[in-house]
């Protein structure tokens, strides 16, 4: 076998099967012969160059495809992990975690949870036909201003107690009384003072305990009064309550 190498790329030949270079099909000249060897263009050289050019192209792409996949699917999770908490209806609260990279709420009946007793016993829901008079909110017992009503008008009111009702509490004398939270709420006449319109309080009594077992919150409270066009005050008296929240509240027109 009679072999030498390519004057154009190096590679080894064997003269005996061609003298055209395999690689890049230049044709083989003896260093004796004054011909010069005819050099094929460089067109396979160029067309693997494109393929490898598109090929990173392509890579790249599948990379950055890849990469906005994963950050959708982390979103998506993150949101999933927060439960929304919303009004479905006077008074009702939920907790629905219904949630996708746009999170959408779905409002469910009461759902009895820590979360759901606390909002319930510091919020009041709105309500589009009634309009805010005044609104008295503490945690401690308190005499209010005066403040005027129309002919018709509500009392919305609420509380957060600090104990369930019925738990015992040892005193300093070792002996053990069984105490409940308490809310009274006295409607005075400001026109007249001293003459109590109305006396109320939570019917049932303040008993976290018996709410969540029933699974039956009845927060908040509305009393309605048909007497008005004068001066009230209010004169709040409370018990273990965390806090407590009343507003007045009359019709838009």
């Amino acid at each position: 076998m009679k072999e030498a190498f390519c004057g154009n790329c190096g590679a080894k030949l064997d003269l005996t099967a061609s003298v055209k270079c395999p690689i890049c099909g230049a044709e083989y000249v003896s260093p004796e012969s004054p011909k010069i060897a005819e050099v094929i263009p460089q067109t396979t050289k160029s067309r693997r160059g494109l393929v490898t050019a598109v090929a990173v192209i392509v890579i790249v792409i599948i990379a950055i495809a890849g990469y906005y996949l994963a950050e959708s699917s982390t979103n998506a999770e993150s949101h999933s992990e927060y439960p929304v908490t919303v009004a479905s209806g006077e008074g009702q609260y939920s907790t629905d975690v219904t949630s996708s990279i746009y999170p959408s709420v779905t409002t469910t009946s009461y759902v009895s949870s820590t979360s759901s007793l606390v909002s319930k016993g510091t919020v009041l829901p709105r309500k589009a036909n009634l309009k805010t008079i005044a609104t008295f909110s503490g945690t401690s017992s308190r005499t209010t201003n005066n403040f005027y009503v129309p002919s018709y008008w509500e009392l919305w009111y609420t509380a957060d107690p600090k104990v369930t009702g019925g738990q015992d509490i040892k005193g300093g004398s070792s002996s053990a009384s069984a105490i409940f939270p308490r809310l009274s709420i006295q409607v005075m006449d400001g026109d007249n003072p001293n003459q109590v319109a109305r006396t109320i309080e939570p019917p049932g009594g303040l008993d976290v305990t018996l709410w969540k077992s029933s699974g039956n919150d009845p927060r908040p409270w509305v009393e309605k009064f048909y007497a008005g066009n004068k001066h009230y005050y209010l004169v709040i008296n409370e018990e273990f309550l965390n806090s407590y929240t009343i507003e007045i509240r009359s019709p838009n027109n």
